[in-house]
């Protein structure tokens, strides 16, 4: 579990179920950020109910550039297992909530359909 990550996670600008999943990603990380859960877990630990509903927030998350997703290896017959990468630190705050013009993730952000909170943390 990463600690560091889970209270970045808390804090950023994304709808419920983009967060959740991201919550419990970062609960799974270890320092590095690095996880791999599976869809199930995934499933019973957000108690989202559609596999595609966990895949469409993954995808979110990986166009806002807050996660990378990599195929890992395979499993008996053909069952892949994701790698998740969690690649947010400290300095996103700084690049993209209190200088939004600045930067290209505040644009992947929007073309993923979230809209950002305000924050009146940055000054």
């Amino acid at each position: 579990m990463s600690n560091r990550h889970i209270n970045m996670a808390y804090h950023m600008p994304l709808d419920a179920m983009e967060k959740l999943v991201l919550i419990v990603l970062c609960d799974h990380a270890n320092d590095s950020g690095f996880c791999f859960v599976g869809y199930q877990a995934l499933m019973f630990e957000t108690s989202i109910k559609s596999k595609s509903t966990i895949s469409k927030c993954l995808h979110v998350l990986s166009g806002a550039g807050l996660i990378e997703i990599r195929a890992h290896s395979e499993i008996g017959t053909g069952r892949k297992v994701n790698t998740y990468q969690i690649i947010f630190d400290e300095s996103w705050f700084e690049k993209v909530i209190c200088n939004p013009a600045k930067s290209p993730r505040f644009v992947l952000i929007d073309s993923t359909r979230l809209e950002p909170e305000k924050y009146t943390a940055c000054t």
